[in-house]
């Protein structure tokens, strides 16, 4: 739940580092997987960025 509650204060810049940090493909999927839920345009533009 803690997780949820970054990605409500701030969204992009939360997952972003959690990405950097980790720098693992599941992390990614998993990430991915949560935004696709609430914001499917944050996690284009994240991949891309990728």
């Amino acid at each position: 739940y803690r997780i949820k509650k970054i990605l409500l204060r701030k969204r992009g810049v939360s997952v972003m580092r959690m990405i950097h940090i980790h720098r693992a493909f599941e992390c990614i999927e998993v990430v991915s997987s949560i935004l696709t839920k609430r914001t499917s345009t944050l996690t284009t533009v994240k991949i891309k960025a990728i």
